[in-house]
């Protein structure tokens, strides 16, 4: 998600710095990825008074998603003495 440019230079000391990268999905993803839902449990326990979810009727591809393109660091300028 947005943002897709993130400055990082408040947190960059002089010399070797290391970046990580962490990634996630989108959880409608994930429920999809899951496959459909069995509400069995929940309409014995509560009834019929919860409608079932409708993810599987209005979404059946997942969303692009994760660390998508080229990903570069930038230089601009250096900072500091050295």
């Amino acid at each position: 998600m947005r943002p897709s440019r993130v400055d990082v230079s408040a947190v960059l000391r002089p010399g070797r710095n290391h970046v990580r990268i962490a990634v996630t999905n989108l959880l409608i993803n994930k429920i999809l990825g899951d496959g459909p839902i069995n509400y069995s449990p929940v309409f014995a326990k509560y009834g019929n008074r919860f409608p079932p979810g409708e993810e599987w009727d209005v979404v059946r591809d997942p969303f692009p998603s994760g660390l998508m393109g080229p990903v570069r660091l930038v230089y601009y300028r250096r900072l500091g003495g050295a």
